[in-house]
């Protein structure tokens, strides 16, 4: 009989990473074998078995993040995985239905993941919400722009480290999605043994901005980009322009939003805006209550939320100012009826309400929408960060 468990005990949590190690064909060293255990011990991690098989599991990883301007609980579902011969079986169905609970529990109000296929989770209520830009720039077009008075420095991964992540957290309240990075992340999950950090520093020795990079076989790549202000930029481009004598290429994933192709002398450059991760708002009636935005909101709207997966989600919901309260639904005038991918999608900044309602993904009158829309502004969502 199959059923479902948390997997806590070390022989678990062994068999667990064995099955991630064949399903992402992935052998670990000794070094990561232990790296990876103590992970695990940090995650909720939930699998399915029978008969003492393990047959699928998934990881939720506690984050934090940003969403305008708020620090949210987000739990980010990572590692599913499932042996080939129990595939198409119903089990990872089984175990995102559980993860919805677990985060419920938890009051991680929203999740993100990296999917495998964009259409197979958006059957469980995620939507695709983060986009990447990523630009390809050739040896020719690398044009230094106005030099600055400030300098660029390369560190070591320590200090790196410190410096980048003091810049990064102002930088966060930019974007809606941007994790919190703690020192212990820095230095496990983004400065890895051959990502080089660059900082720009005023002229006055104040950082402005960063680069997290890499060069190998004639080719520089751009982690990171993060700047507070345009000296930076400018500083910070004039720095990756005098490699152009050990580059042939320039590759930089960067937010969506990212405008250096307007800067260039020859901004004819390869530009791809590739779909990156989902989200999914897992308690909406909480997720609202926290919601920042709520306070421009002067006259109360009224939303009928729809969820296939989450049935708590199934709410008529009185969204204003001074709080959020259930309402009934056959007496709530002007109601905008929407499902949960689309308004996770909205909240989060990824598409507006006329664009749902024109896709028949919101409905409701048209001058509720057009309020929707001047009330609500979410900034441009974006992540940088993988798991």
């Amino acid at each position: 009989m199959r059923k479902l468990v948390r997997i806590t005990a070390e022989a678990d949590i062994l068999r667990a990473i064995s099955l991630s190690e064949y399903a992402f064909q992935r052998k670990l060293s000794e070094e990561e074998l232990e790296k990876a255990k103590l992970h695990y011990q940090k995650h909720e991690v939930i699998g399915i078995i029978e008969d003492e098989k393990l047959l699928s599991k998934l990881n939720i990883i506690p984050f934090e993040v940003q969403i305008e301007n708020c620090s949210m609980k987000m739990g980010g579902i990572a590692g599913v995985a499932t042996w080939p011969e129990e595939r198409r079986k119903g089990t990872v169905r089984q175990l995102l239905m559980a993860s919805l609970n677990i985060m419920r529990e938890n009051q991680q109000t929203i999740c993100f993941l990296y999917p495998f296929k964009i259409s197979f989770y958006r059957k469980f209520g995620w939507e695709l919400t983060f986009y990447q830009k990523v630009i390809s720039i050739k040896r020719e077009q690398l044009t230094p722009l106005e030099q600055t008075e400030g300098f660029v420095r390369r560190l070591e991964k320590a200090k790196g480290a410190d410096e980048a992540g003091m810049l990064y957290d102002q930088y966060r309240s930019r974007h809606n999605g941007l994790l919190k990075r703690g020192a212990d992340y820095w230095m496990t999950n983004i400065l890895e043994d051959s990502v080089i950090p660059a900082v720009y520093y005023a002229k006055n020795g104040v950082p402005l901005g960063y680069i997290l990079y890499t060069i190998k076989d004639k080719k520089m790549t751009i982690e990171e980009l993060i700047c507070l202000r345009y000296e930076a930029r400018a500083g910070l481009w004039n720095f990756v322009c005098q490699h152009d004598s050990m580059i042939e290429e320039l590759e930089m994933t960067v937010d969506p939003q990212d405008g250096i192709d307007f800067l260039l002398d020859d901004p004819k450059i390869k530009q791809e805006i590739q779909p990156y991760m989902m989200a999914r708002i897992t308690d909406v009636y909480s997720f609202l209550e926290q919601y920042p935005l709520r306070r421009h909101i002067e006259e109360p709207f009224v939303f009928r939320v729809s969820d296939d997966i989450a049935e708590w989600n199934n709410l008529t919901l009185k969204v204003g100012r001074h709080g959020v309260e259930a309402a009934d639904e056959e007496s709530a005038a002007n109601p905008l009826v929407i499902d949960i991918q689309s308004l996770t999608a909205f909240l989060l900044g990824a598409r507006t309400a006329r664009f749902l309602y024109e896709a028949g993904r919101l409905a409701g009158s048209e001058e509720e929408v057009s309020r929707l829309d001047s009330t609500i502004r979410p900034q441009t969502p974006w992540i940088n960060d993988f798991f």
